[in-house]
């Protein structure tokens, strides 16, 4: 998969281990508690664990609501 920015009309960033770069990316936006909105079936995912556990130890809080249907 190709790694893509789109800016238009927010900043959007796709392609593997994108997701890596979350607290990075909250850090340049300002945002210091992130809130990570997701289904139950992606919020029980590896992934998604190991993006709330990485915002955690770089911006010592990171919320997970996963019961969007």
């Amino acid at each position: 998969m190709h790694r893509n920015d789109w800016h238009y009309p927010t900043s959007i960033r796709a392609g593997a281990g994108r997701v890596n770069e979350l607290a990075d990316a909250c850090r340049v936006t300002g945002i210091q508690r992130p809130l990570l909105i997701t289904d139950s079936f992606l919020g029980s995912t590896d992934m998604i664990a190991r993006a709330v556990e990485d915002c955690r130890s770089q911006l010592g809080h990171c919320g997970l609501f996963d019961r969007v249907k």
